[in-house]
């Protein structure tokens, strides 16, 4: 009887629990971005989303965007400095953004770094690597150092590992 008593609890726990975690996990469509590319990148400060317009079927993006989830609105900004890109990466440390390598035009590769400062909206250009250049590559911003490395290069998949040094502005291999 104990047996019977079991199965029957565990089929009732095992019906109405998936119930109670649809309920927790609901999504809200917002106002989508008025660009549709790929590999696009951003973070969020204050509040507020920034987002560095990835590539398109035209070529690489150079639009910077906010997002005010306030009012549910997208503002262009204006335009990175620099070459436009596609495939570029980046990552957030203490409030900015560390962003660059990627594609140009004519399958260019980049070497280039940049220091995005949602504070003021400015970008400032940082040492570039010394590195070869690439897109997809892998990249860590933390501790006031950049770790970059991997990606594709003019010649196929790269296997190297480069830090580059915010207070000193040096690379590394």
């Amino acid at each position: 009887m104990l047996k019977y008593i079991t199965i029957l609890a565990s089929a009732i726990i095992l019906i109405i629990l998936p119930k109670f975690s649809l309920f927790a996990q609901t999504w809200e469509e917002l106002n989508p971005p008025p660009f549709y590319n790929h590999h696009s990148n951003g973070l969020g400060y204050e509040g507020k989303a920034y987002v560095i317009q990835g590539a398109s079927e035209n070529g690489g993006g150079n639009a910077y965007w906010e997002y005010d989830p306030q009012t549910d609105q997208w503002t262009r900004l204006g335009n990175v400095p620099g070459p436009s890109r596609e495939l570029a990466i980046g990552d957030e440390w203490n409030g900015k953004y560390y962003f660059g390598f990627g594609n140009g035009p004519n399958s260019t590769k980049y070497t280039d770094l940049w220091e995005f400062d949602p504070t003021d909206l400015s970008f400032t250009e940082l040492p570039s690597c010394p590195c070869i250049g690439r897109s997809h590559p892998a990249l860590i911003a933390h501790n006031d150092k950049v770790f970059m490395g991997s990606g594709s290069g003019p010649n196929g998949d790269l296997e190297d590992w480069w830090e580059y040094d915010m207070l000193t502005q040096d690379w590394t291999k």
